[in-house]
């Protein structure tokens, strides 16, 4: 991990990129936990210094055409991906962004929201944790939602309904933003055995670079 950060801090570098190395003291408890854990020290250790406007991407989300991020935000607070689970609605993290200004008086927290019940635990995604200090509190309808559309990259053909789940996702699937400016591999820590899906993601990327 110290190498591949190393090699990350090089690329930021060599491009007059800020690299922050993320330290988080916690310890993660469940799946996702560890990515909660680590938006949350950005956002107290960086975000809230600087109160500027700011997004999250996931490690394998790309930018594959020219873009203005402000340009997400300019009539609105919120903007991305809409996840509705377990009778709530939150914005992945994965891909997000927000004015410092919705966000500054409230207790922020990213990690995953949990509502208890007697006999279940409904689980929800990272960035959950912002229920109730933030979304059950704001208009859905007044967010940027960005839709993604899924691709069978396994097989080079549409996705069918009946591929968007379980291991399918990760080992065959990509997504493209609906305008078409970011490219979502999935799985990019290969924590599935996509070595094969991935080889052809970097023949992807490797054509998005040069053909913009």
């Amino acid at each position: 991990m110290e190498e591949r950060a190393k090699q990350i801090r090089e690329v930021c570098v060599k491009n007059n990129i800020t690299y922050i190395h993320c330290e988080p003291k916690k310890i993660p408890h469940g799946f996702a936990d560890s990515h909660g854990i680590a938006l949350n020290w950005i956002y107290y250790s960086v975000v809230q210094k600087r109160k500027n406007n700011f997004a999250f991407l996931d490690h394998d989300i790309f930018p594959i055409k020219p873009l203005n991020i402000e340009s997400y935000l300019e009539k609105t607070e919120l903007a991305g991906r809409v996840y509705e689970q377990s009778g709530i609605w939150y914005l992945w993290p994965g891909f997000s962004f927000f004015r410092y200004s919705v966000l500054k008086n409230i207790r922020v927290n990213f990690r995953r929201h949990r509502k208890w019940y007697i006999f279940k635990v409904p689980i929800v995604d990272t960035g959950s944790g912002n229920w109730y200090s933030l979304y059950s509190k704001y208009n859905k309808e007044l967010v940027n939602n960005i839709y993604f559309n899924g691709w069978n990259v396994a097989d080079n053909k549409p996705l069918e309904a009946n591929e968007a789940q379980g291991k399918f996702i990760q080992e065959k699937m990509v997504e493209y933003s609906m305008d078409n400016k970011w490219f979502h591999s999935i799985c990019g820590a290969e924590w599935r055995d996509v070595k094969g899906k991935n080889k052809i993601v970097y023949k992807m990327l490797d054509d998005f670079l040069n053909n913009n």
